[in-house]
């Protein structure tokens, strides 16, 4: 009796909750469109929120932080006509964004990784729109869209506030597209044409708009003949971009085919591919270090052949059935597309890959899957399969994203993870290290500085190794081993300048003059125009005179440029006013000698800076050394210094 009475209450109960649930599917499919795009970036905002508490990471200093010209200038004209060739890159409108964002916030990590995640909530909310013209599924356009926005590989397009120019090309390249289909009333061509000029002038890897723009078109069935004054309108921005570039850098490759032949980049990059796909697929675990990629010399390799076959077996496929798996074929070629730029077959880079190249390979990606789902959505069952696997990724996906974030925390999290996923080159050593001296932690830097040294092959990077070592020493208090290993690199490579001239500025630091007259005397007479062996040729003679009490005998004469020797009298009249502690005398000289023309040795801009914080001018002197980051970008000695006065203007506050 009980048994039936139990068994009839799981029935009513079952029959209850299918109607409930019945009730709450009609009401999801009742929601207005505007929960989809309201759903969308508060997820990704609020899992992306994290990074807004992160420092400036990886080259963010150098881009950024030390930048003169984005502090500098804020017109409009100034960033298009003036690229900055030390980067060397040509992205005026980004660069007039940083340069406004510079203005407004100063360099406070906090609002540059505040606007970064925001607008990258939009990217996803702008995809999101786009996948549902092209299926008319909100719920499976939120999950796709979700997928991209979430992905742990956009990471390093997000968290690194200098990739604020991918995401805002990516923003506008999306919002063209978008606009392109949806929108049929006045104006249209000039909008179309002011969208595609912001993405390509954002970033290069926009350029990829007109052939995404075309493939959109055939999706949605629209006829191509009828459309080419908009083809022709979004494909002209790319054209004057081409233009502009070629007019104002050199080129557009940012150095020669690996190895001299583009035979081996196109061989590595088919491996690459293979990579790509593994981190699209599961990102894990992600690293900001590609470097050590294996170049590829033959085709039949087996990671080659394996891309290989997934291209042919994809294009194949696609040809085949193009008309019943539009979508899918939309997604291959979109995602081949975005992969040309970062090909490196074409225009060779300093990096085989990057997680941040994804960032325009992705959207790609994700409308293949896409593609996949609607293909086979006739199943009964497919439905309850595509939510499960939404339901079970996107957790996931967020997860990985929301603890990668910390790893971007400041430099020493970003390499430490390095480290962690057994990164143990030489490289990441080096990297751990010198962010470890950014930060004043100069016993554990010397450490994995020689550890990067034990690892390393080769002069130019021993080399490197030893001459990071000798500084670390030198800022550490500990002159004589600054000493010894400067003169240990000499050692080692009798005939390489680059650590002659690290020798001499240790000795001139150490207060040895007479020994870096003789090596920058030596030095100039090799290379008379070389103005900062000549600057430290006379700038040690005047030192050492002045050391040994004699008045000071200066041959200016010998800097054949007349702005050049003026500006070396003051700042050498600066350095020597500073050994004899007089710090505003000092401060007078180099403000005459820096405020006209900028100087190329990073040296002078270091001594103006320590002649400010000996006067207690704080806020000046943090300027002063972000010229000398700039001009040298990994200058742990700047960076000592910067952290230095941290400590000072902290206790001067409290």
């Amino acid at each position: 009796m009980d048994y039936k009475k139990l068994q009839a209450t799981f029935r009513l109960f079952n029959f209850v909750s299918k109607i409930k649930m019945k009730i709450m599917l009609s009401r999801l499919k009742t929601l207005p469109p505007i929960f989809f795009p309201a759903i969308c970036f508060i997820l990704v905002f609020s899992t992306y929120l994290p990074a807004i508490f992160n420092e400036f990471a990886y080259d963010d200093n150098f881009y950024i932080a030390s930048n003169i010209s984005l502090r500098s200038n804020t017109s409009f004209s100034y960033h298009f006509t003036n690229p900055d060739i030390k980067l060397p890159v040509y992205r005026p409108l980004s660069m007039w964004f940083f340069s406004i964002e510079s203005h407004l916030f100063q360099i406070d990590p906090f609002y540059f990784h505040t606007i970064n995640i925001i607008l990258h909530a939009i990217v996803t909310v702008l995809f999101l729109l786009l996948l549902y013209q092209l299926t008319g599924n909100w719920w499976l356009s939120l999950g796709a869209s979700l997928l991209f926005g979430l992905h742990p590989a956009n990471t390093e397009s997000v968290a690194w506030a200098w990739q604020q120019s991918s995401i805002i090309a990516n923003l506008f390249l999306l919002a063209t597209i978008l606009f392109g289909i949806i929108y049929e009333g006045r104006g249209k061509l000039l909008i179309l044409f002011i969208l595609s000029t912001m993405a390509v002038f954002s970033k290069e890897n926009a350029a990829i708009l007109p052939l995404i723009y075309i493939l959109a078109l055939m999706m949605m069935r629209i006829n191509l003949k009828s459309k080419w004054k908009e083809i022709i309108t979004v494909t002209l921005p790319i054209v004057i971009y081409i233009a502009a570039r070629l007019y104002l850098l050199p080129s557009f490759s940012q150095m020669p085919p690996w190895r001299g032949s583009r035979y081996t980049v196109f061989l590595t990059m088919l491996s690459a591919v293979k990579e790509y796909f593994r981190i699209s697929i599961w990102p894990n675990p992600l690293s900001v270090q590609y470097d050590l990629f294996p170049l590829r010399f033959s085709i039949f390799e087996k990671d080659i052949l394996l891309s290989v076959a997934l291209i042919i077996i994809l294009s194949v496929y696609c040809l085949i059935q193009f008309k019943k798996a539009r979508l899918i074929s939309l997604g291959f070629l979109w995602a081949t597309v975005g992969y040309l730029p970062v090909s490196n077959v074409l225009f060779p880079m300093q990096q085989v890959l990057a997680e941040r190249f994804l960032y325009f390979i992705l959207p790609g990606i994700t409308v293949i899957l896409v593609g996949l789902i609607m293909r086979f959505e006739l199943s009964n069952n497919f439905p309850k399969i595509t939510a499960s696997f939404f339901i079970l990724i996107l957790p996931v996906f967020s997860y990985l994203t929301f603890t990668r974030l910390f790893d971007w925390f400041d430099d020493r999290t970003l390499w430490k993870h390095e480290l962690f996923i057994g990164r143990d080159d030489w490289k990441t050593h080096f990297n751990y290290g010198v962010a470890l001296a950014f930060y004043g932690d100069y016993e554990d830097s010397k450490t994995e500085i020689k550890k990067a040294c034990d690892r390393t092959q080769g002069e130019i990077f021993h080399s490197a190794c030893l001459q990071e070592l000798s500084i670390i020493e030198l800022i550490s208090d500990n002159p004589e081993m600054a000493v010894v290993t400067a003169e240990k690199m000499v050692k080692l490579y009798p005939s390489n300048k680059v650590n002659l001239k690290n020798l001499g500025k240790i000795y001139f630091s150490t207060g040895n003059y007479d020994k870096a007259k003789i090596i920058f005397e030596k030095l100039s007479k090799e290379d008379n125009l070389n103005l900062q062996y000549l600057f430290f040729d006379i700038l040690s003679g005047a030192a050492s005179q002045n050391q040994n009490g004699a008045p000071a005998e200066i041959d200016f004469s010998r800097f054949k440029n007349e702005s050049q020797r003026e500006q070396a009298r003051e700042i050498i009249f600066g350095k020597i006013s500073m050994t004899r502690g007089k710090n505003e005398e000092a401060t007078e000289h180099f403000k005459k000698g820096l405020s006209r023309h900028f100087f190329q040795i990073p040296e002078a801009y270091i001594w103006f800076g320590d002649s400010l914080l000996n006067v207690g001018k704080y806020e000046e002197a943090r300027d002063i050394y972000r010229i000398a980051l700039y001009i040298s970008p990994y200058n742990i000695a700047v960076a000592s210094r910067m952290t230095e006065l941290e400590k000072l203007s902290k206790e001067k506050f409290e």
